[in-house]
Parts: C-alpha cells; sequence; structure tokens
C-alpha cells in the first residue's frame, strides 16, 4: 500500500494492520502512511495489549486497537462503527479505546 497510489479510484476508507509483522512492525507502518498524509482510520490488532496504554497506541496514530484473538463479528461492528464515524466526520480525536478479547461491543463510544 505505501508503495502505491490510495489516492486513485479505488480510495482506501480503512486500514486494518497487526503490530507484528516481519518486515515492519505496525507501528512504523502507520508512521509511515502519517508521513505520507495518508489519514485514514487505522485499526491496529494485537496480541500484546497488556505491552500498551491506551495513550501509548493512540501516539502510534492508530485509531483503534483489537485484541487478539477476536471473534470476527467483533471486528465487522468495530469497522461499522469507525466508518460511520468517519462519514459523520467524528472520527478526529475520536480514538475507540481497547476492548478485551470476547467483549460484547467492541467498538462502543
Amino acid at each position: 500500500m505505501l508503495n502505491g497510489s490510495v489516492h486513485g479510484s479505488n480510495p482506501v476508507d480503512l486500514v486494518i494492520t497487526d503490530l507484528t509483522m516481519p518486515v515492519m512492525s505496525g507501528v512504523d507502518f502507520i508512521r509511515e502512511m502519517r508521513k505520507r498524509d495518508f489519514l485514514m482510520p487505522v485499526v491496529m490488532a494485537t496480541g500484546c495489549l497488556e505491552s500498551y496504554s491506551e495513550p501509548e497506541i493512540k501516539n502510534m496514530g492508530a485509531d483503534h486497537i483489537l485484541a487478539k484473538p477476536f471473534n470476527p463479528a467483533h471486528l465487522t461492528d468495530c469497522v461499522k462503527t469507525i466508518l460511520a464515524r468517519k462519514i459523520m466526520g467524528q472520527l478526529a480525536g475520536g480514538f475507540l479505546p481497547a476492548c478485551p478479547a470476547g467483549a460484547a461491543n467492541l467498538c462502543a463510544p
């Protein structure tokens, strides 16, 4: 994604990334996105939730953190909530707090 254009006929509305990846970390990926002015919301998935506080995650540039393992329905709810907030213009500064895996409503405000 970082090597290609996201400003074409298929714009990116949301990015879901993992904290731990083989080539670069999710944090480095988000930093590179932000340096290039890619401002779409980012959901960071991680199995290391206990290693970071909400302010640390927000400072990483993620709009939400998704604790692994997660139920696919929770991911769907999260994506719907974030995209609805984006459409309503409410995402700026609207970090969605982390929820433990298996939480009933993953993206509750």
